[in-house]
């Protein structure tokens, strides 16, 4: 069917007018009283005109100033409307004029056709950011960009236009299902200041950027963040599985802080690790690694088949200050990494990227060692 239709090209709010919209007027007329049929993310929207508008001579609609009435108008050109409802408008989806032999429902399917496409072309996920662009087509971009993004970004919901609270207090939802989610990607959009205002009470952080990939790497930054600082709130409960053996000639000081020379047999020996020796069916707290050094240059861990000299040292939280290298344990009595419930636990939630399959096998080894259930 041949319509009548405009172009929106931004929603705007106007003091005296209201909520109007600025569209490109492709072909045919347009006059007051016309029913027009415009696309929103509610579905949609057939309004009436109140006001055919365009700027005054030798002024352009973004200049503030009065406006020059008009009964109708004809394409192609810009203009200015002036109807109730179109603050749900979105920009860059077309506006159809209704004419005495159009069907509505015609009308409203063909508005409604590309904002859907693009809805039912991406799956919106329970967990996500919040994304927002200026037009339906920057929408679709952005979307696309962060489906194929490495790693995919999740998204849980969208909007179009302006940044207002109402969008902030959607994407606040995150805050209690998943907070590193509860993030804003704002595409070529202007930020209201009341959104603003609602985002820092209510811990929204706003991202926003009128080139794509600037988005996605100030999420990465700002993920990336956010797990370095889960992890140092961690501290020491999160505990690597390791087993090492002390070499023949390696017990350079016996006695606390020891100093031995170690080899990793399995697993991964970090700085931070409580150790223990399992002897006689018994477990000897024999203290945490406070420091490791290969080739007299300090090493924050080791792996498996990776030697080093390392210092055990007792403490009142873990360890026994009178346990002798030699003589309590030998160099036949394997260290291993002293874990926990709640260092499994952390090693889950902290460092799920990091835990290999082999290091799985050792957990579940040690869970029986010490009896972790």
């Amino acid at each position: 069917m041949d319509f009548p239709q405009a172009t929106v090209m931004e929603v705007k709010q106007i003091a005296g007018l209201g909520t109007t919209i600025d569209v490109c007027l492709v072909g045919g007329t347009i006059k007051e009283g016309d029913e027009v049929a415009v696309c929103t993310m509610e579905g949609p929207l057939v309004t009436t005109v109140r006001s055919v508008l365009t700027p005054e001579p030798a002024k352009e609609s973004r200049v503030k100033g009065s406006f020059v009435h008009h009964k109708e108008m004809k394409g192609a050109m810009g203009v200015k409307i002036c109807a109730h409802g179109l603050e749900k408008a979105l920009a860059g989806t077309q506006m159809l004029v209704k004419h005495a032999d159009d069907d509505v429902e015609d009308l409203k399917h063909e508005v409604q056709k590309d904002y859907d496409s693009v809805m039912k072309a991406f799956d919106m996920k329970p967990i996500g950011v919040w994304v927002q662009a200026s037009t339906i087509g920057s929408l679709e971009a952005l979307l696309e960009y962060l489906r194929s993004h490495e790693p995919p970004v999740p998204v849980s919901g969208v909007s179009i236009g302006t940044v207002h609270s109402r969008d902030v207090k959607k994407a606040s939802v995150m805050l209690d299902r998943s907070p590193d989610y509860a993030v804003m990607l704002c595409f070529d959009v202007e930020i209201h200041a009341k959104a603003l205002e609602e985002a820092e009470g209510l811990g929204v952080t706003i991202f926003t950027a009128d080139i794509i990939y600037h988005l996605t790497d100030a999420f990465e930054k700002y993920s990336e963040e956010r797990k370095m600082s889960k992890r140092a709130a961690a501290g020491d409960k999160a505990v690597f599985p390791a087993v090492v053996t002390i070499r023949n000639d390696g017990v350079y000081k016996r006695r606390n802080p020891m100093l031995l020379g170690v080899d990793c047999e399995s697993g991964e020996l970090r700085i931070g690790t409580p150790l223990a020796v399992l002897k006689d069916g018994k477990i000897m707290r024999v203290g945490v690694v406070t420091s490791m050094k290969q080739d007299d240059v300090d090493k924050p861990k080791i792996k498996q088949g990776e030697s080093a000299a390392i210092q055990v040292t007792a403490t009142d939280r873990y360890g026994t200050p009178s346990l002798e290298a030699n003589r309590h344990f030998t160099t036949e009595d394997p260290l291993v990494s002293h874990i926990s419930r709640e260092s499994i636990e952390a090693l889950k939630v902290h460092y799920k990227d990091e835990v290999t399959k082999d290091m799985v096998r050792m957990l579940i080894k040690l869970k029986k060692w010490f009896n972790v259930i």
